[in-house]
Order: C-alpha cells, then structure tokens, then sequence
C-alpha cells in the first residue's frame, strides 16, 4: 500500500511526471487554491506554469518520495 498522496504533473514537452506537493487525503476536497504553480521539470529541466487544480492526484510509496529529496523537500496541500 502506497504510503503517500501526491499532487503530481506531467512535463507538456517530455511527459514525465513530476511531483510538487505532498497531499494529506486521497481526495482533493477543500483545495480552493487558483493559483498557478511555476513548475520546473527534473528530466529535462522544461519550466511551465500549472494550475493547482489541474495537477494529479497520484499514491506514491516512501521510496519514491525519498527519491526526490524526502518529505522536507515538498510542501503539504
């Protein structure tokens, strides 16, 4: 079983994913935030700009988010 939730995004030019905030239900409810998000690929180093609501909610194990830079590196949404 996953051990966490996170919002992901997929890069528009290489299409991997990207994972930007760390998510503390499955479901996104209560997420009113409209703002965009300036997102930075980490495969190919593409920047774009992704709206909140728009970003994926995917589960996600402990060695995936290790893999990133841990916990302390993202944010909770």
């Amino acid at each position: 079983m996953p051990d966490y939730k996170a919002l992901c995004s997929d890069c528009p030019k290489c299409g991997k994913e990207n994972i930007v905030f760390l998510a503390h239900k499955f479901r996104k409810i209560g997420v009113n935030d409209a703002s965009m998000k300036r997102i930075t690929c980490t495969h190919c180093f593409h920047a774009y700009e992704q709206r909140i609501e728009e970003m994926v909610l995917r589960p996600k194990t402990e060695a995936e988010i290790n893999a990133i830079g841990g916990e302390g590196v993202l944010g909770y949404i």
